[in-house]
């Protein structure tokens, strides 16, 4: 064994033998590892209503079996917020290393420059304690005890046992279960109800008394004792008036949708919220209101309009010429600083035995925009409908269309016979023995007298088969992506008919290019004419609805 690969060896074993005796912590540096614990709580929550059970076998009653609930949960509908005191936390990392500091999150957002960093209010548990003892204070709209509720029915099922509420729960993915039992005697119904929190475990039972005739009447008073028991806290009223001409406003408090004013007492809990309010051609306006318990607070807002108009002058060859914006008629020719609103529309002037013209404008507030328009005598549809036929009713988009489409054929022929040219050297391939100098020698030992004979035979084959390879590549030529050896293009027949092809339809495309023959006007784009700002919709309104 040479000295060589006895040192192989003993780097081998130095390896195998020494590597798995460093602890795992100090081969992945774990002491110098750190992070604070960091939890994740949840955000949201879902009660579900299910139909009752039916104590009665009277078939005149039984729409009771989902009309009692369906009562409880347009009651319950109004009910935005919830508010929970001991949230479930969602995914929790535990704390670990000498003096963490930041969270593991925050260690991934200082070291990427692509992540946006999240102000977290509440990070573990201890911020959760703290909230909950007063010594860190929140607003509504950053207080994560205060959890959006979505109300969901399940009205097609079959009335659910008590025994099976919290497997329903984890089925169903429901964090409150409402079930109960209807029982009528002598026109008196009986409601016997059950609210199920399933991170607790916790069944609270309510009980309903009224009379048949007004069973849905008087289900308010149990309505509010289950919110109540929802809320967690006291809650009070919010009431709202229209006070815009016109259309009326959207309301959105803390993100979540209300309505449209006028509306009265919507019920809230106790706490300071963010109030939004929209309305399209008028500034957004934005507030923090409090809600007090018992209280009804009427919002208040203003709404400023936007001075969004610009003007136009319109002269033409031809006076009295109709002008259009988008479908709204500005009046005739001459048309000189008239008010239009700004954005992106599309302007036509019109006149009868006169070919309509076409114009994108794009308007700007403050600004003018002036267009002078030459009118041509004839019929606006025989004229857009037939100014691009080249040849009979084909169009120089037809045969950029079609010129593209043989490229296709012409790349189809470059495979064929690309692959030909290769077929030709490996059908000659078995014919042939002069494959090393040792045939070649034992060749000629074996038959010295045919030696030359036999190698010009197989030099002929050699030959042919390579001129006939010749011809199929010089047919088809060579693509730069093909060309291993300097990526240059070579040309053959397809390849000059791909580049023609090519050719022809860009020359037809550009050929085409009429501003007359297009469908005028602007597509919106974002304001900013950057990716990822907003579209504005006034302009997108117009373009894609109006027209």
């Amino acid at each position: 064994m040479t000295f060589f690969y006895k040192q192989i060896i003993a780097l081998f074993l130095l390896i195998a033998f020494t590597l798995p005796q460093f602890a795992v912590d100090e081969y992945f540096r774990f002491p110098e590892q750190s992070s604070a614990e960091s939890v994740t709580f949840e955000t949201k929550r879902r009660i579900c209503l299910f139909p009752f059970e039916m104590k009665t076998e009277d078939a005149t009653l039984q729409y009771l079996q989902k009309g009692i609930p369906s009562v409880i949960l347009t009651g319950l509908r109004d009910l935005e917020y919830v508010f929970v005191e001991d949230l479930n936390p969602k995914i929790v990392y535990h704390s670990f290393g000498p003096s963490p500091k930041t969270t593991l999150q925050e260690r991934i957002d200082a070291e990427g420059e692509l992540y946006k960093k999240k102000i977290r209010p509440i990070k573990n548990f201890n911020d959760l304690e703290d909230l909950k003892k007063g010594t860190k204070i929140l607003p509504a709209e950053k207080d994560p005890r205060f959890l959006p509720l979505k109300v969901v029915e399940y009205f097609e099922e079959p009335p659910p046992s008590i025994n099976r509420v919290g497997m329903l729960a984890s089925k169903k993915d429901c964090d409150y279960i409402i079930i109960g039992e209807i029982s009528i005697q002598s026109a008196k119904l009986s409601a016997d109800i059950v609210l199920y929190q399933s991170w607790k475990g916790k069944i609270s039972k309510y009980r309903h008394e009224s009379s048949v005739n007004r069973a849905y009447q008087e289900m308010q008073p149990l309505v509010n004792e289950i919110k109540k028991s929802l809320h967690g806290r006291e809650t009070g009223f919010v009431t709202a008036e229209n006070t815009v001409e016109g259309t009326p406003p959207l309301i959105y408090i803390n993100g979540v949708f209300i309505g449209k004013p006028p509306f009265a007492k919507k019920e809230f809990i106790e706490g300071k919220y963010e109030l939004f309010v929209f309305k399209e051609g008028y500034e957004p306006f934005k507030s923090v209101i409090e809600i007090k318990k018992g209280k009804e607070t009427a919002l208040s807002y203003s709404l400023t309009k936007i001075p969004n108009f610009a003007l136009l002058s319109v002269q033409s060859n031809i006076e009295d010429a109709e002008v259009y914006l988008g479908i709204q008629y500005l009046g005739k020719t001459p048309l000189n600083s008239i008010a239009i609103p700004a954005g992106r529309n599309r302007l036509r002037v019109s006149k009868e035995g006169f070919v309509d013209s076409f114009r994108g404008i794009d308007a700007k507030s403050g600004e003018e925009s002036s267009f002078k328009i030459d009118l041509k005598a004839g019929d606006t549809e025989i004229y857009y409908n037939t100014k691009q036929n080249v040849f009979l009713e084909y169009t120089y988009k037809d045969f950029a269309t079609y010129s593209l489409y043989s490229t296709l054929f012409f790349y189809a022929g470059y495979l064929y016979f690309n692959v030909a040219s290769r077929r030709a050297i490996e059908a000659a391939r078995p014919q042939v023995a002069i494959t090393n100098a040792a045939a070649i020698d034992s060749f000629f030992k074996s038959n010295p007298t045919d030696f030359v004979g036999w190698i010009y035979y197989q030099n002929s084959i050699i030959s042919d088969a390579e001129a006939k390879a010749r011809q199929y590549k010089d047919i088809a030529g060579t693509l730069p992506i093909e060309n291993r050896r300097n990526r240059q293009l070579v040309s053959g027949g397809m390849v000059v008919g791909i580049g023609l092809a090519l050719s022809a339809a860009f020359a037809f495309f550009v050929l085409g290019l009429d501003t007359e023959s297009f469908d005028i006007g602007f597509t919106p784009l974002p304001s900013g004419g950057g990716i990822g700002n907003p579209v504005d919709p006034y302009s997108f309104m117009q373009f894609n609805q109006r027209f």
